[in-house]
Formats: structure tokens, C-alpha cells, sequence
């Protein structure tokens, strides 16, 4: 807890007592950074023995379970990937890329473009965001 309140994300009150801090809160209602963060979870996870990881890499991981195009045992890709897996992956893009798409849109002027092709896009929630920037054509 005292970790937690070092990063405010929580704040100590009163004895034992806590409660959110000013970045715990802003975690609160953001679904595309709790995705993330739950998405990182893994990774920690897969690295919590480092040694071990790295003396066998053939070892599956949590991570690698997670990306439907992973590698597995032999290192044989397999070209079809199994629908649940694919699904996970679109769901955190979709949550994530609320932000993603903000800070692009942003930084980058897509309006001087008529035609845009969004490579990868999932469910298409950037291409959603483009189409709502004023100036964009329907």
C-alpha cells in the first residue's frame, strides 16, 4: 500500500485507512489503460524469473499465449489463429486506442488525406476517430 501511495496512486488517510489518489482515480473510468495495464500484467508475470526465461526460450509464456501469431513450441507459426486469442487481442486494441488515437490525431494532420487505409485495424476504432475529426470527408 505504501508502494501504491509512493506512485499516488492511493493516499494514506487516517491510520490504516486509504483511498484513491490523483492517478488511481484517473485509472478509475479509463478502460483502454486498464487494458493495457492488465496486458503488461503478463509480461511482468513471463519476466518474474528472468534466468529462466531466457535459459529456455522454447518455454512458453503468458505474453506469448496472448498474441495469436506467437510462436510456439519449435517455432511453427500457425496461420490460423484460434478465434478466442484474436479475440482478446482486438478487445484491448479497441480499448486502448481511444488514447492512441487522440494523441495522433493531434500530433498529425489527416485531414490534408482523402483516402486512409488503417492496416490492422481491428474493429476499427481509430478509423472511428479519424471520421469524427472535423474536416474529414464521410
Amino acid at each position: 500500500m505504501d508502494a501504491g501511495a509512493a506512485l499516488d496512486l492511493i493516499d494514506r488517510v487516517e491510520g490504516e485507512s486509504y483511498a484513491l489518489g490523483g492517478l488511481g482515480a484517473s485509472l478509475v473510468g479509463d478502460r483502454g489503460l486498464l487494458a493495457m495495464i492488465a496486458h503488461h500484467d503478463m509480461l511482468y508475470r513471463d519476466l518474474a524469473d528472468p534466468v529462466a526465461l531466457f535459459r529456455n526460450p522454447q518455454h512458453g509464456t503468458e505474453l506469448g499465449a496472448f498474441w495469436a501469431y506467437a510462436q510456439k513450441g519449435g517455432g511453427a507459426y500457425h496461420p490460423k489463429p484460434d478465434a478466442q486469442a484474436v479475440a482478446r487481442y482486438s478487445a484491448l486494441m479497441a480499448a486502448s486506442q481511444d488514447m492512441i488515437a487522440e494523441q495522433v490525431l493531434a500530433a498529425y494532420p489527416v485531414h490534408r488525406h482523402q483516402v486512409i487505409l488503417d492496416v490492422g485495424g481491428g474493429e476499427g476504432v481509430f478509423l472511428a476517430h479519424v471520421a469524427q475529426k472535423p474536416g474529414m470527408p464521410a
